[in-house]
């Protein structure tokens, strides 16, 4: 019995779900940010005015079924995490609180 609770704990993964990755990643130390998404937080920044400055005319909103609109920090942030982490499409929809063809329409 003690074997297989040992067993269980050396299997278990912890998975960031709920929605809570944007909030967590913004909330994290610099040298844990750094380290999951690969820029510091003034490059990260950085890299989302521009894309929100490039896709502030051209953004429609295609959630005509009264989904909250994904911010663009949230798209920065999921991306980065993909090219970061090569999570599935799935596994950044449950750490993001996406559908998983939401987060494929966002990093494809």
């Amino acid at each position: 019995m003690q074997r297989e609770t040992e067993r269980e704990k050396q299997n278990t993964r912890v998975i960031v779900k709920s929605g809570i990755a944007c909030t967590f990643l913004m909330d994290m130390d610099d040298s844990t940010f750094r380290r999951h998404l690969r820029l510091t937080r003034l490059q990260f920044g950085q890299l989302n005015s521009k894309l929100l400055e490039l896709y502030r005319n051209c953004a429609a909103s295609r959630n005509d079924e009264g989904q909250k609109k994904v911010t663009m920090e949230m798209k920065t942030a999921m991306f980065l995490w993909y090219m970061a982490n090569q999570n599935s499409f799935q596994e950044i929809g449950d750490k993001f609180n996406v559908a998983q063809s939401t987060a494929h329409g966002i990093v494809v």
